[in-house]
């Protein structure tokens, strides 16, 4: 008997970690953006939304900041901003979320050196 549920636990953890993989893949938050874009509501929205949030949230606290808003930035336009990024990365679809989250961010708000006059000579 003991034999028969430590087999029946391992198979249910087994069935459970590719399941997993697939919700924190690129292709989830693909499906999820999509969803925001076209409906704005709902789990999947919500999810999406939240997830590209906190993500944008943490790249903005971290020193130096790892990105630059100018302004704000709707939910909508965060959606939009990762499915357009990701139709033009479809490499990144399989891998964890978190990487091509951050690139689409990074991409659509760089942090560019500030243009500076030149400086005056003195004379």
């Amino acid at each position: 008997m003991r034999l028969l549920v430590t087999v029946v636990f391992l198979l249910c953890a087994a069935a459970v970690t590719p399941a997993r993989a697939q919700q924190d893949s690129g292709a989830m938050l693909f499906y999820q953006c999509n969803v925001a874009v076209m409906d704005g509501r709902g789990v999947d929205s919500a999810m999406c939304v939240g997830y590209l949030i906190g993500m944008m949230e943490g790249l903005l606290a971290a020193k130096p900041p790892a990105l630059c808003l100018v302004g704000t930035a709707s939910s909508t336009r965060l959606a939009m901003i990762y499915t357009g990024w990701i139709r033009m990365h479809p490499e990144d679809m399989q891998a964890h979320r978190a990487f091509s989250a951050i690139r689409a961010l990074r991409d659509a708000f760089p942090c560019e050196a500030p243009v500076l006059p030149p400086a005056k000579r003195r004379r």
